[in-house]
């Protein structure tokens, strides 16, 4: 439950960030942007170390639905082969 929790909130957040930055201009875009991007990986390490050093939460659970999202984003880009579909 905590991995999960931790893995939609992270998603939450980079698209709010991405709906605030849209109205930017090009330059404070790519500051909102990686900003956001290290501050979401801070708390993600910081929830995976919290909910690996709380005796009732299972390490595994915690940090496998961290990869599930991006292992099916490289599924779905292998999947598409020149903008089709296989």
């Amino acid at each position: 439950l905590w991995g999960m929790l931790l893995a939609v909130g992270n998603f939450f957040l980079m698209a709010r960030t991405v709906e605030k930055a849209v109205s930017l201009n090009p330059e404070d875009v790519k500051k909102k942007v990686q900003t956001s991007l290290q501050l979401r990986l801070a708390g993600l390490v910081l929830g995976c170390v919290i909910g690996g050093l709380v005796p009732f939460m299972n390490t595994f659970a915690v940090l496998v639905p961290q990869f599930f999202p991006r292992i099916g984003v490289a599924v779905r880009g292998l999947m598409l082969k020149g903008g089709k579909e296989i």
